[in-house]
C-alpha cells in the first residue's frame, strides 16, 4: 500500500514537471522595460541641420540646432519655455509635425519670446497678440505670425491706459498717458480662425491650436478665471500645451488660475522656475473630458460649462476668507453656497 502511494506520488510529480516544461497556452506576463513608455530621443545633429536648412541667419540657426539636440536650454525665451515645450510635447511627434501657436503678450518678436523658436526653427504658423506699436515693424521683418496689435480684456473695444515701458513688461496702467484698445480672447480666436482653427461641432474655437503662451504681466488671473475656457477652446487638437506666467500672481489669483484650468480640462504638467528658485511659469496640458465635480462646483445656471468666476462666490477684494478669489468679472453673478 505504501509502495502504491509512493508510486502514485512520483507519477503525479512527474506529470506536473512535464506540464511545466511544455509551452503554456497562456502568454507570459509582460516584464516592464527599463526604458519608460513615453521615452523619446531628441534629433541628431544631422537631423537638426537638415530640419533648419531654411533658417538664413547663421546665429539663429545655430541656436535652433542647439535646442533641437538638447544642447541649449532655450532659444530666445526668458526661462526656457520654448525648449521645454519642444522636448516634452513636440520631439516625440517628429520634427516635421506641423503646429500652430498663439502668443498672448508676445512682447519683442525675438528677445524673450516663447514662440520664436516654433516660428523660425520649425516653421509653425501662429498669431502674436502684442499692443506695442514699436514692435510692429520688427514682427513684419523677423516673424511669420499674424500680429494682432491689441491688448487682452474681458470686454471688446475697451480703451485702457497702457504703460509700454519701452517694450519690456508693458501692462495695463490707468495712470498712463498712452492708450491701447483691448479685445477678448474669444474675439482673437474667432477673427483668426483661418490660422488657429475653425469652430468644431460644439462651436468651440482653436481646433488647430497646439501651444498657447500666456504672459500678460499679472493680468492672467482675471483673464483665465473669468473666461469659460472649456466652451471657448476646442478639444479637437491631438495635443495642446499652455505656458502661463504666474510670477506676478498672489496666492488667491494663482489658485484661481489653477482651478479654472482644471475645471476646463487642463492638467498641471509642471511648474517652471528660474535659476534663483523663483517660480515663473506653470505648464498645463489639455486633458479632455473635464473632471467630474460635485454639485456645488458646477455651473449655477445648469449649463454645460462656465467660467470659474460663475462657479465660485465672487468675494470682494480684501476678503480674509480662505480660498476667496479677489477677482470680480463683468457679469459674473454672486452665488450663495
Amino acid at each position: 500500500m505504501a509502495f502504491l502511494c509512493g508510486a502514485l506520488l512520483v507519477a503525479l510529480l512527474h506529470g506536473v514537471m512535464q506540464q511545466q516544461q511544455q509551452p503554456s497556452a497562456t502568454p507570459a506576463p509582460i516584464v516592464a522595460s527599463a526604458t519608460p513608455v513615453d521615452a523619446y530621443e531628441l534629433p541628431s545633429e544631422e537631423e537638426a541641420r537638415a530640419r533648419t536648412a531654411h533658417v538664413a541667419d547663421a546665429a539663429l540657426r545655430a541656436r535652433c540646432i542647439g535646442v533641437l539636440t538638447g544642447k541649449l536650454e532655450r532659444f530666445t525665451s526668458q526661462y526656457g519655455q520654448d525648449a521645454f515645450v519642444f522636448a516634452n510635447f513636440v520631439a516625440r511627434r517628429g520634427l516635421h509635425a506641423a503646429g500652430v501657436y498663439l502668443d498672448l503678450g508676445a512682447n519683442d518678436p525675438i528677445r524673450i519670446s516663447n514662440t520664436a523658436f516654433f516660428d523660425i526653427c520649425l516653421g509653425w504658423r501662429g498669431v502674436c497678440v502684442e499692443p506695442n506699436p514699436a514692435y510692429a515693424e520688427a514682427f513684419a521683418q523677423k516673424r511669420t505670425c499674424r500680429l494682432v496689435p491689441h491688448c487682452l480684456s474681458l470686454t471688446n473695444f475697451e480703451r485702457v491706459g497702457f504703460n509700454f515701458q519701452d517694450g519690456v513688461m508693458g501692462h495695463v496702467d490707468s495712470n498712463s498717458r498712452e492708450n491701447a484698445t483691448c479685445f477678448t480672447l474669444e474675439h482673437v480666436l474667432r477673427t483668426n480662425a483661418d490660422i488657429l482653427g475653425a469652430p468644431d461641432e460644439r462651436g468651440a474655437l482653436g481646433s488647430a491650436l497646439n501651444y498657447v503662451s500666456f504672459d500678460v504681466e499679472g493680468a492672467e488671473g482675471p483673464l483665465i478665471a473669468c473666461t469659460d475656457l472649456f466652451a471657448l477652446f476646442s478639444s479637437r487638437p491631438a495635443w495642446q500645451a499652455w505656458t502661463v506666467e504666474t510670477l506676478y500672481l498672489a496666492a488667491a489669483p494663482y489658485r484661481a488660475v489653477d482651478a479654472a484650468m482644471a475645471l476646463a480640462g487642463y492638467a498641471k504638467h509642471t511648474a517652471l522656475f528660474r535659476d534663483d528658485g523663483t517660480f515663473h511659469d506653470d505648464v498645463y496640458v489639455m486633458r479632455r473630458p473635464r473632471p467630474r465635480v460635485p454639485a456645488h462646483m458646477q455651473c449655477a445656471n445648469g449649463s454645460n460649462s462656465c467660467s470659474l468666476a460663475r462657479v465660485m462666490k465672487a468675494h470682494r477684494p480684501g476678503s480674509k476668507r480662505l480660498g476667496a478669489m479677489p477677482i470680480l468679472c463683468p457679469g459674473a453673478p454672486v452665488r450663495d453656497n
